[in-house]
């Protein structure tokens, strides 16, 4: 039974405030993820403008925590990786000149950058995301942006190829329960 409160003016009301707190929560949660999907953006362009000022704290820390890396000083579920990983990638690959990086989980916040003499972040690109503003990374206007980058595949060679093909096979043929010869020639007869 959900006890009453009485008010000030001595009338009976039902107890309510366990579901006004859980509204509360969920407000507080929705609210809380507008706020971080709409600073996002921020977030990137206030790291970038510190990098170029020669602090790369900041954007250590945004490359850790959205890679779900580990660091000296950062506690973060190691593979982790948030929804903003990919976006701040592509963003780094386009805004990023002569700027080199590597996680170190050593490193106060994860990340050791190198530059070149004129490394930094372009300031094209700060202002291109200054633009976008309160938009989403699932905004097309972003993906226009900053696309994509397409890595370049290694070609293997006909050694590695042939050691992968005949991986598959014996995975193949064991998970079938066949001998390896038995698999080739059921292969071979497709």
């Amino acid at each position: 039974m959900n006890p009453a409160i009485v008010t000030s003016y001595g009338q009976h009301r039902p107890n309510t405030q366990g579901n006004e707190q859980m509204t509360n929560q969920v407000n507080t949660w929705i609210k809380d993820t507008r706020n971080t999907e709409y600073g996002f953006f921020k977030a990137v362009v206030f790291a970038l403008e510190s990098f170029n000022k020669g602090d790369g704290n900041s954007l250590g820390k945004l490359m850790s925590i959205t890679h779900g890396k580990t660091a000296k000083r950062l506690k973060v579920v190691q593979g982790d990786r948030l929804q903003y990983a990919t976006p701040l990638a592509n963003i780094l690959a386009h805004a990023l000149e002569g700027v080199s990086f590597k996680y170190d989980k050593t490193a106060d916040f994860g990340v050791v950058f190198t530059r070149s003499d004129n490394g930094g972040a372009s300031t094209d690109r700060i202002e291109a995301l200054k633009v976008l503003g309160r938009t989403s990374i699932r905004c097309d206007t972003f993906k226009a942006a900053f696309p994509k980058i397409a890595k370049d595949k290694k070609k293997k060679t006909l050694e590695q190829k042939q050691k992968q093909a005949t991986a598959w096979l014996e995975k193949f043929a064991k998970d079938n329960g066949m001998s390896v010869k038995a698999a080739k020639a059921l292969i071979s007869a497709l």
